[in-house]
């Protein structure tokens, strides 16, 4: 995890899922990623790409949690509409340290 680049507050995170129908896809599948962020967080951007060298699909997000509340986020990934790896989910503690403040 880290900063969010010029995005104030935001946090980037790095998913990587493999395994079960994903082994299956070839590199170029229209693979797309679904996130959401509860406790009023925003999900900024998201976006998913095959990385051959360790052949596993890499989730990038870019979130920001609400003032003084924690950031949840869920996220899945999918192929014409079906779901094709595992939910992730994922808290992060309100005013942390990460981004150099809170603690």
């Amino acid at each position: 995890m880290v900063g969010g680049g010029t995005v104030p507050g935001a946090y980037r995170l790095i998913v990587d899922f493999a395994g079960g129908p994903l082994d299956k896809l070839s590199s170029n599948a229209p693979v797309m990623s679904s996130v959401t962020a509860g406790d009023n967080g925003e999900v900024i951007e998201h976006f998913v790409e095959y990385v051959p060298s360790d052949q596993l699909w890499r989730l990038s997000i870019l979130a920001k949690p609400a003032e003084d509340k924690p950031l949840s986020l869920r996220a899945y990934l999918s192929k014409d509409g079906q779901p094709v790896s595992e939910t992730w989910n994922y808290r992060l503690p309100a005013n942390n340290a990460i981004l150099g403040g809170g603690g």
